[in-house]
């Protein structure tokens, strides 16, 4: 059964975005060494390849219907991961969500890059390449199950608003 609830993760407060930032801004943040993942910052094709993802996304979503309210989505998962620390758990409830802002992907956005796909020889899935709008989930869901774990557990949520903190589920 899947969860009724996303999963936004920050260290730190959550809804903010590095790629919200010019590039000096960005390195001043990430040179405070408060950022979860901020290796990836220093491979240089790590900024053009998230905008040119992201731009993708922003595109597909418009076109399946969506009307995003920000240039670069917050990201967010169906469910806890086990063993996430729960300081770092941010939950949206699926229902209080405004659908037509938010999408999701099968994998990581990055899979859903056809380029990035074939730079780093990763394989897709038939639903791989397609931006849904949350409307399409359940439909989604029923259309690919899921193989050794279930469908759900494939997706990553793209949220193309700011979450207002009355819609977080404080655990």
């Amino acid at each position: 059964m899947r969860p009724e609830f996303l999963v936004h993760y920050a260290a730190g407060l959550p809804f903010l975005s590095l790629m919200d930032l010019g590039p000096t801004q960005r390195a001043e943040v990430l040179a405070q060494g408060q950022v979860r993942g901020a290796s990836r910052y220093q491979d240089p094709e790590y900024l053009p390849t998230r905008e040119r993802v992201e731009a993708a996304l922003y595109r597909g979503f418009v076109e399946a219907g969506g009307k995003p309210l920000r240039r670069h989505p917050h990201y967010a998962v169906l469910g806890e991961i086990q063993g996430a620390d729960p300081s770092q758990v941010h939950r949206l409830p699926l229902d209080a969500l405004p659908p037509r802002q938010v999408s999701f992907t099968w994998q990581d956005s990055f899979t859903f890059d056809a380029a990035y796909r074939q730079a780093t020889g990763l394989g897709g899935h038939a639903a791989t390449g397609t931006v849904f709008g949350l409307w399409e989930l359940d439909a989604v869901l029923r259309r690919f199950p899921g193989g050794q774990r279930p469908g759900w557990m494939e997706l990553e949520f793209q949220i193309w608003v700011d979450a207002h903190p009355s819609l977080l589920i404080l655990t």
